[in-house]
């Protein structure tokens, strides 16, 4: 039988259900946000993903924006 959250089952097998940290970009312009659609689950989020070992979350960020849509960060600002 086909699970009903097939990109839920994938991400469990890969990483288990332990701890995952993940760091995403909060990009406002003019009272608005920018969000990218993510195809695994067909929801709308900020820009980010998982914090590979070793990797500081600022790094993150930037190699997620870098990935995602191909936009260069300098120096992102943590806030919480």
């Amino acid at each position: 039988m086909a699970s009903e959250f097939p990109a839920r089952d994938e991400f469990l097998s890969r990483y288990g259900d332990g701890l995952v940290l993940t760091a995403s970009a909060l990009v406002q312009n003019n009272r608005r946000y920018l969000l990218v659609l993510c195809p695994a689950y067909g929801l709308w989020r900020p820009p980010g993903g998982m914090v590979e070992p070793g990797e500081d979350p600022k790094d993150t960020v930037i190699r997620e924006m870098k990935e995602e849509l191909g936009i260069g960060v300098d120096n992102p600002v943590f806030v919480g």
